[in-house]
């Protein structure tokens, strides 16, 4: 099975499993679905004060959310009926989740800075400026934990954790 097959599978069981559940949802709840459909989900006005604050804040520079764009769509791309990761605002999921989990800051540039310095000693370029077949190379060397060598372990920590946070935010 292939990675986006083991996507899918997952993707439909949980599914699946919220359709069994929804239906032992008694008729009386039907109210909080609506908070839920208009984004009410029970958030206090401090919660959504910080979460505005935060989607207002930048923490990214434009070209550490090229790369962001450019590493999640290598991750989940265009396929068949769905579109790539960055057409469901992935990008912008990350870095909010950068900002509102501090502890995903500091891994993250540091993980982007490794991927250029590492693209520069391969290709003599900046990751988002290699080729398609460059990018992927890269990514191959870094994506299967149990094949990736010593010296590239950085490389590895970085992209499960982008592998993860793009994952999260797609489903």
């Amino acid at each position: 099975m292939d990675r986006r097959e083991t996507i899918k599978s997952l993707l439909l069981a949980s599914i699946a499993t919220g359709l069994v559940l929804n239906g032992c949802i008694p008729e009386a709840d039907n109210k909080g679905k609506v908070m839920k459909e208009t984004f009410l989900y029970g958030r206090t006005s401090k919660e959504l004060n910080r979460d505005q604050k935060l989607y207002n804040e930048k923490y990214f520079i434009e070209h550490e959310l090229l790369t962001i764009a450019e590493l999640c769509d290598i991750i989940l791309p265009r396929n068949g009926n769905f579109g790539p990761a960055t057409e469901t605002g992935i990008v912008e999921f990350i870095e909010f989740i950068a900002k509102d989990i501090v502890e995903h800051q500091i891994p993250i540039r540091e993980g982007l800075i490794w991927l250029d310095n590492y693209s520069r000693s391969l290709f003599n370029s900046e990751f988002i400026n290699c080729a398609n077949k460059d990018q992927f190379y890269i990514c191959d060397q870094i994506a299967y934990p149990e094949k990736t060598s010593l010296e590239l372990k950085l490389g590895e920590a970085f992209f499960t954790r982008m592998r993860n946070l793009t994952l999260t935010g797609y489903f």
